[in-house]
């Protein structure tokens, strides 16, 4: 998935943040996009910037359910959310959809 920008899920989000306050993980960092003032220098960016990795695969499937309780249903499928369109801070976002 391309982040946690637009998780809907408020639970999910306090224990994340309980988890990157208690831990500082980097990983967690890395995945809420936080490791970074500017998002465009966060490591999800650079990597969909890149765009390295999906072309050593002759076939890519990408799965989401709406049962998931963690990953965004549009970040799992590396989709361009309506929430993403028409948010300002949302342009990161649609640009790392469109260079995967």
């Amino acid at each position: 998935h391309i982040g946690y920008m637009y998780n809907s899920n408020k639970l999910f989000e306090a224990g994340l943040w309980v988890l990157k306050q208690w831990r500082k993980s980097l990983c967690l960092q890395q995945l809420t996009m936080a490791d970074a003032e500017d998002p465009r220098e966060t490591f999800i960016y650079q990597m969909a910037k890149n765009g390295r990795g999906l072309e050593y695969f002759q076939n890519v499937v990408l799965v989401s359910s709406y049962q998931d309780q963690y990953a965004p249903f549009d970040s799992a499928r590396i989709e361009i959310s309506a929430k993403a369109e028409g948010d300002p801070a949302g342009q990161v976002y649609v640009e790392m959809a469109k260079n995967l």
